[in-house]
């Protein structure tokens, strides 16, 4: 039977899934990525055979109910917000707003760096059929000098931050500090499964600018994946303006959470809201779009609510008009979880917007 490469990680999260996998009957080996030169830290080939591969699906994707040990008790969320930082001034903005978010919900900041200590970088034989990922002396000291180093960085962030603070350039919060060995999505999805975070926060370059596609693959995946609302901060605003919204719709009940979510992270009041109908093949009717219009006006008092259905058009080039748009503060996207072959092909509409829009995002799981 032919092997199929189900997904690459890092060591670490490839032989837990590896187990996960096994655990529920399915067999799967590790592979390195860099078969010409092994002893690169390329990541690790997680491979089963071909026939399992709907199965092996449906298990990723639904990891609190193949994996309940490791899934969080969501019913409440803690009062904390996770920001993702890399050091660099280009997260200034989303710094910001992470701790004044915090200060108006009484939340804690964790400032969290994810890097790559290259620790499993023992050579091993490409012919092979086994898989040594056992560390040399020599391994462990570099790996050991990366995570000293990188500590290092972290407390002279921190007291950059306190300094801030005394100052007055960003809002008084508490925070905390966080650094782990790894690839910066599977850690910021580890670390809010662990902590159960109420928002995570991270900062995006703007559109068309050459770093965006690094930067923004990671917030993509995170956004793709994370069951936890994201936030994502393009550099160029101090700090994220929340009174004109464009909340992208169906409509549905789901999008009536979301929506619900939207305001109680962001302020129950003083918001300018329009509900914008997302083109499909069901086409949403005025009807339904206009009741739901009146539903928020009823539940939501202090804001207003207008809502538009957009002329009939693909949905790439209503995208890219959106993306366009100037008077939009913010963008809130209710993100409906798709398996990883379908992302592949058809990309959730957070994932698009963030190459195409300038526009802060405010994106929430449903």
């Amino acid at each position: 039977m032919p092997q199929i490469t189900l997904a690459i990680h890092t060591f670490r999260y490839a032989l837990r899934l590896k187990s996960l996998l096994e655990s529920e009957g399915i067999a799967a080996a590790l592979q390195n990525v860099n078969l010409s030169e092994p002893g690169v830290n390329a990541g690790v080939r997680v491979r089963i055979d071909e026939r399992d591969l709907p199965k092996a699906l449906r298990i990723i994707e639904n990891p609190d109910i193949f994996n309940p040990e490791a899934s969080s008790d969501k019913a409440k969320l803690n009062k904390l917000i996770i920001a993702p930082v890399d050091f660099s001034n280009a997260g200034e903005n989303a710094l910001t707003t992470a701790f004044s978010l915090a200060e108006r919900h009484g939340a804690r900041v964790l400032l969290l760096h994810a890097y790559l200590s290259q620790s499993f970088s023992e050579p091993v034989d490409a012919l092979s059929d086994d898989l040594d990922f056992g560390e040399t002396p020599e391994a462990a000291e570099a790996a050991a000098e990366v995570t000293a180093d990188i500590d290092a960085l972290m407390r002279r962030y921190a007291a950059r931050v306190r300094e801030q603070i005394k100052s007055g350039s960003i809002p008084a919060a508490p925070f905390d500090t966080l650094t782990v060995d790894g690839l910066p999505e599977e850690v910021i999805n580890e670390v809010a499964k662990e902590r159960n975070p109420m928002l995570i926060v991270m900062g995006t370059h703007g559109a068309g600018n050459h770093e965006r596609a690094a930067m923004g693959s990671v917030t993509a995946e995170v956004l793709d994946t994370c069951r936890y609302p994201v936030l994502t901060v393009p550099v160029g605003n101090r700090e994220v303006n929340f009174k004109r919204v464009l909340f992208f719709t169906t409509p549905d009940q789901q999008d009536i959470v979301a929506l619900d979510t939207f305001l109680s992270l962001s302020g129950a009041e003083g918001h300018d809201v329009t509900l914008l109908a997302i083109p499909s093949r069901g086409r949403t009717s005025g009807s339904s779009l206009e009741a739901m219009t009146q539903y928020c006006l009823s539940h939501y008092p202090g804001n207003t609510f207008a809502s538009e259905v957009p002329p009939e058009t693909s949905l790439t080039p209503f995208l890219e008009t959106v993306a366009g748009q100037t008077a939009v503060d913010i963008i809130g996207v209710p993100n409906k979880r798709k398996n990883s072959i379908v992302r592949f092909f058809n990309p959730t509409i957070a994932h698009r917007l963030l190459y195409l829009a300038d526009h802060p995002m405010l994106v929430i799981p449903v």
